[in-house]
C-alpha cells in the first residue's frame, strides 16, 4: 500500500492502475514522489468512502511530489476544517484529477503554501449554509495555476454565502 511504501521510506512511490480504497488518510511528510505508473492521470486512483472525517490526503512537506494520478472522495464533517479530497500545506501536485469530496465547512481542496499545476479540481460539495466555496480554497502563499475547477456546488443559502468554485483567504 502508499502507506506502507512511505513507512519504509521509498524516495518514489509508483502507484499502478486500479482503485485503492482508503480507511485511513493518506499522509505525506517527508520528501518523497508519489506518481501513477501510467500518462492517464485517471487510471491510479485513491479513494476514500464518504465516511465522516475521512480524508484522501494530507501533503505536507515542500519536497514532495504527487503526480498523475486521481485523488478522490472523502467526507469533512462540522468538527473539521475541510480538504476532504486534499490538505496541502507544502509540496507540488502536478497533472492529477482531484474529485469530489463533501465539507461541512471549506473546500475539498485546501491549499496553504502548496502549489497545485496543471490538474484538474471538480465535482466538489459543501454543505453548510454560509459556505465560501467546495472546489478549493488558496491561503497566503499558495498557488494554483493551469488547472481545470469545474462543477462544484454548495448548498450555500444565506446572502452572507459567495462562490462555488474558488476562496481566496489572506
Amino acid at each position: 500500500t502508499v502507506k506502507e511504501a512511505l513507512s519504509v521510506g521509498c524516495d518514489e512511490i509508483v502507484v499502478c492502475p486500479g482503485t485503492y480504497t482508503l480507511s485511513e488518510v493518506v499522509n505525506i511528510g517527508r520528501k518523497v514522489t508519489l506518481r501513477g505508473a501510467t500518462s492517464d492521470r485517471e487510471a491510479s486512483v485513491l479513494y476514500a468512502p464518504s465516511t465522516d472525517g475521512l480524508r484522501v490526503m494530507n501533503l505536507n512537506h515542500a519536497e514532495a511530489i504527487v503526480s498523475g494520478i486521481k485523488l478522490k472522495g472523502g467526507r469533512m464533517t462540522e468538527s473539521s476544517n475541510g480538504g476532504a479530497v486534499l490538505n496541502l500545506t507544502a509540496g507540488m501536485v502536478t497533472n492529477c484529477v482531484m474529485e469530489g469530496g463533501w465539507n461541512y465547512y471549506n473546500s475539498s481542496v485546501l491549499v496553504k503554501n502548496g502549489t497545485i499545476v496543471d490538474s484538474v479540481i471538480r465535482n466538489a460539495t459543501a454543505g453548510h449554509s454560509t459556505q465560501e466555496a467546495s472546489g478549493v480554497t488558496l491561503y497566503e502563499g499558495a498557488l494554483v495555476d493551469r488547472c481545470v475547477i469545474t462543477n462544484c456546488s454548495t448548498s450555500a443559502t444565506s446572502d452572507s454565502a459567495w462562490g462555488e468554485a474558488v476562496c481566496m483567504v489572506d
